[in-house]
């Protein structure tokens, strides 16, 4: 679930105007520009004790780092306050650390900061201890439905490199003369082509494959990398499936796993479809997908 509290990629401070200033407004709560700066600053502090020196990135990539902070505070905002409809905050276990949390800077948000994080590791827990079989059996026709596809992804820094390069893609030529590009603005990150089914690309990479055939290109898409992306179809493979029944104790703990991240996302989307969000600024791109 990387859109919900800590998993926020911010690197860098970009809201910096009047402090007052409304963003959006999640379920009634309202999201200034200082609360923004002050999520951003504490992954950039973060950041900087892991690497044990300042993080610091080049300006072209600001905007697309401040656009992506506020969409993750915003999902976190509104999946804390689905957490609250739900009950889960009545908890008399969580009264001390919630009303700790209060006490941040933040206020009342860092306690949904908080409250996200619990809500989300208790749906992945009860997903994996409830799960049944049929749960499971219906898991893995998703995980193994239709075709494989062999799939070559092109990362880039931002939205703006990454629909330019798919503008310059009408070919595998082309994709291939994007991918050798030097090092540099508007050079990608390429990855080592994969095979997996279309489920997973959708869900495990964020890329909506449909059903394309070998040399379809699409994109760009923001992947669950965080990163802007580009992509090739290298392959379509159709081959036998396991059945559900050949699966071995350890493979089906890994598939009850799998499927609590699965219903964790399920219950994220579900809550961003649902709330209610008012942008004072325009609606982020990235953010507009799980919104619809």
């Amino acid at each position: 679930m990387k859109r919900i509290l800590f998993a926020a990629i911010a690197l860098t401070a970009a809201f910096s105007c009047a402090a007052a200033e409304e963003l959006a407004v999640v379920d009634g709560v309202v999201i200034e520009r200082q609360h923004v700066d002050e999520f951003v600053s504490r992954q950039l502090e973060a950041l900087s004790r892991d690497r044990g020196s300042s993080v610091s990135i080049p300006d072209r990539l600001k905007q697309d780092v401040a656009t992506a902070s506020l969409g993750d505070l915003v999902s976190s905002v509104a999946f804390a306050r689905a957490a609250r409809r739900a009950g889960y905050a009545d908890d008399p276990r969580l009264k001390q650390s919630l009303e700790e949390a209060r006490k941040g800077k933040l206020g009342e948000i860092d306690e949904d900061l908080l409250l996200a994080f619990l809500w989300n590791e208790k749906l992945g827990q009860d997903a994996i201890l409830k799960s049944t079989e049929g749960d499971l059996r219906d898991f893995w026709a998703r995980l193994t439905e239709g075709a494989d596809y062999k799939v070559k992804i092109l990362s880039f820094a931002t939205e703006g490199e990454a629909r330019a390069a798919r503008a310059q893609a009408k070919d595998a030529f082309d994709f291939a003369a994007i991918e050798n590009r030097p090092k540099g603005e508007g050079a990608p990150f390429a990855l080592e082509a994969r095979v997996d089914s279309g489920f997973l690309w959708k869900w495990r990479q964020g890329i909506d494959l449909g059903t394309p055939r070998m040399g379809d290109i699409g994109g760009p898409v923001r992947a669950k990398s965080g990163t802007w992306s580009i992509w090739i179809v290298e392959g379509v493979l159709n081959r036998p499936r396991r059945k559900f029944e050949s699966l071995a104790e350890p493979a089906l703990e890994v598939l009850k796993t799998e499927y609590a991240a699965w219903k964790q996302e399920s219950v994220l989307n579900e809550v961003l479809r649902t709330a209610k969000i008012e942008w004072k600024v325009e609606r982020p791109s990235l953010f507009a997908d799980a919104t619809r």
